[in-house]
């Protein structure tokens, strides 16, 4: 999760991660990233909830399967939950296993503070 400061550079506040389990670990790369989205979402609502939310995807397909036609119906739960948030979805190009590299690197942090936030289940 990033945050403007005062002089508009994003900064990050809190991460998150989980283990995919059974069904999951079926979903294509896309459904993973997009089904990773709908996760944060929900791991970071009471921070999203009341903003205007940039999420940045690594792929435009994660955006078309959130707005196929043809969704399934795990498909139109996700685009269901993600509808609750004022969200703009936009793609970033990354180099593979580069993503956290970036960021670090663009933050110009010299400590970072790590907030877990426990999933509620």
């Amino acid at each position: 999760l990033l945050q403007k400061d005062e002089n508009g550079a994003e900064r990050p506040i809190a991460f998150f991660s989980k283990a995919l389990q059974g069904a999951e670990l079926k979903y294509t790369i896309m459904e993973k990233q997009a089904f990773a989205l709908v996760k944060a979402t929900k791991i970071f609502m009471p921070y999203i909830l009341s903003s205007k939310v940039v999420a940045y995807v690594p792929h435009t397909m994660v955006k078309d399967i959130l707005s196929d036609m043809e969704i399934s119906s795990k498909r139109c739960r996700w685009v269901n939950k993600l509808q609750e948030y004022d969200m703009d979805i936009q793609t970033i190009k990354l180099v593979r296993g580069l993503g956290l590299a970036k960021l670090m690197a663009e933050s110009n942090l010299k400590n970072v503070e790590v907030n877990q936030l426990e999933e509620e289940r």
